[in-house]
């Protein structure tokens, strides 16, 4: 395969889950707020629950020279529109759009008619049509049609290696996401201790869950009350659960080693081989290790290896073709 086809193939689906993940965080975050009206109260800030969200998504710098103050309105407006932001929505689903153009004799006709329909609707949007329709079903019409998306890779495409490619930046991303999704909560959302546990506590770890749509799946694995542990644990270490990080690296490492038998890239330096020692350091971790090493350390050093992947990933494969940037 062109590498320049494998990169486009690999870009598309990342800005495509990015995008999904970033709606995710929106009406989550928004619910969140909406349970915990007795708290916040009406005379109660805003920028607590959005600063993180917008931290771990684009540039906070970026937002704060476009808007003075951060509120609800202008916050949703950056996440989901912002032309400076490169991770809004909007931008992601027009990145998306851009690789699957590049490529449209590669991907399924569904596939391509799909994203398309997509960033046009996007692109005819703005903040009023997210109060005409309701925040909560506007952000989750977007979630519906990347995981539309996802259905129609697994459904229309051939599993060759431009499957693959789709598979590990799909994977690749949702990992880097999860990862942030646990460290913001633990270390930026984080109450005074006499609050851990508490109902605030809860409310919030709920909201992390839902975001990742693992409250049920939590449910059916840990019977007990919910945990900040048992939650980490589950959305970092389980095996089952497409978006824990465990899962995400176990099907990124199946896809490029299978690439990288099929063009002799296994040696010394290949991507295949970081992700393989993910792995293995996973499987000999427990959440109880994870918390003595530091929540916050250990998943900036899961980021921190996603990153690396992604560069070898491009020196390895990728040579020649136009570069993106994470």
């Amino acid at each position: 395969m062109l590498s320049r086809v494998a990169d486009s193939l690999f870009w598309m689906a990342r800005y495509y889950e990015r995008a999904e993940n970033t709606a995710r965080l929106i009406d989550v975050n928004m619910n969140m707020m909406l349970d915990m009206g007795h708290v916040v109260g009406d005379a109660g800030s805003s920028a607590p629950y959005w600063n993180p969200i917008i931290r771990i998504t684009s540039p906070f710098d970026d937002f704060r020279a476009r808007y003075p103050r951060t509120t609800q309105e202008t916050a949703i407006d950056w996440l989901t529109f912002g032309e400076d932001n490169p991770n809004s929505i909007l931008n992601c689903i027009a990145r998306a759009r851009d690789n699957a153009r590049a490529m449209r004799g590669t991907i399924s006709s569904e596939m391509w008619e799909q994203i398309n329909t997509t960033y046009l609707r996007m692109k005819d949007s703005d903040s009023s049509d997210i109060r005409r329709e309701g925040a909560h079903a506007y952000f989750r019409r977007i979630r519906m049609a990347s995981q539309m998306f996802q259905g129609l890779v697994q459904t229309t495409m051939l599993r060759d290696e431009g499957w693959q490619w789709i598979q590990i930046g799909e994977y690749l991303e949702r990992a880097d996401a999860t990862t942030r999704l646990v460290d913001i909560k633990y270390h930026i959302l984080l109450p005074s201790l006499d609050e851990v546990g508490g109902p605030i506590d809860n409310v919030q770890w709920i909201a992390v869950l839902k975001s990742c749509s693992a409250y049920e799946a939590y449910q059916r694995r840990y019977v007990a009350k919910i945990t900040p542990s048992r939650v980490a644990e589950f959305l970092v270490l389980d095996r089952t659960f497409p978006r824990a990080v465990r899962f995400c690296f176990d099907q990124m490492h199946w896809a490029l080693r299978s690439i990288g038998v099929e063009h002799g890239a296994l040696g010394e330096g290949a991507p295949e081989i970081v992700a393989s020692h993910v792995r293995r350091m996973l499987d000999e971790t427990t959440m109880t290790g994870i918390i003595e090493f530091g929540l916050h350390q250990y998943m900036t050093r899961l980021q921190q290896f996603c990153v690396e992947i992604s560069g070898k990933i491009t020196n390895t494969y990728f040579q020649g073709a136009m570069r993106h940037a994470a």
